[in-house]
């Protein structure tokens, strides 16, 4: 019961992570785009922002009490790496999400890399144990082990786009014959950051779907 109850409020503070832009208050202000902007510019004013780190917060408490609740249930070294590579993560979302703001766009990277990268990681080893060793884990479902696995390797993907490290690069539009340099539709750090978010909700639905078919 307990895994079910964190494991759905984790992913009821992801979703208000994700719908947050559209209760913000962007007035005068360029509309927000899923597909555009950081997660960090979501807040537009102190108390937005104030509200905005408490919702990352609650989601990554909730999100680091289900991992180590998940991944302790056997002393093994492939779930426990995976363990301690998921809680940086969620760290890092934390600190990219919250408090590096695009002001400070090299130590945004550095925390941005380092949530990605561990995500990546910390999701793929999960998925080890399936293919050599899964009987030895009855409490765990394989089909959840796999997909956590497929999910990481998806997000890996994202990271090989070409189109990344041009993420600060500006489009250049002529209008009235005044040429002016506007954001580009689609950032691609972004999307991968958003990206991440939603890799750590969908192992939160396949712990909960775990919980819920009884293996634990």
């Amino acid at each position: 019961m307990k895994e079910i109850i964190f494991s759905a409020l984790a992913l009821f503070f992801g979703l208000t992570i994700i719908v947050f832009p559209f209760f913000s208050y962007r007035k005068k202000m360029e509309k927000y785009s899923h597909l555009a902007f950081f997660p960090c510019e979501i807040p537009t004013t102190q108390i937005e922002r104030y509200i905005f780190t408490v919702v990352t917060l609650a989601f990554s408490l909730f999100c680091d009490v289900v991992y180590i609740d998940f991944f302790s249930l056997y002393s093994s070294p492939v779930f426990i790496s995976s363990m301690i590579l998921l809680l940086i993560s969620q760290v890092s979302i934390i600190v990219v999400y919250c408090y590096t703001l695009l002001d400070s766009p090299r130590i945004h990277i550095i925390f941005a890399a380092i949530m990605i990268s561990t995500t990546i990681f910390g999701n793929t080893l999960t998925a080890i144990p399936y293919f050599n060793e899964v009987d030895r884990y009855p409490l765990y479902i394989p089909s959840v082990l796999l997909v956590f696995g497929v999910f990481g390797l998806i997000l890996l993907l994202f990271v090989f786009n070409p189109q990344l490290k041009d993420w600060a690069k500006l489009d250049k539009v002529e209008e009235d014959g005044k040429i002016q340099y506007i954001r580009k539709r689609v950032n691609p750090l972004g999307i991968i950051e958003w990206g991440t978010l939603c890799v750590h909700m969908v192992n939160m639905l396949l712990v909960l779907i775990n919980a819920i078919l009884g293996r634990y």
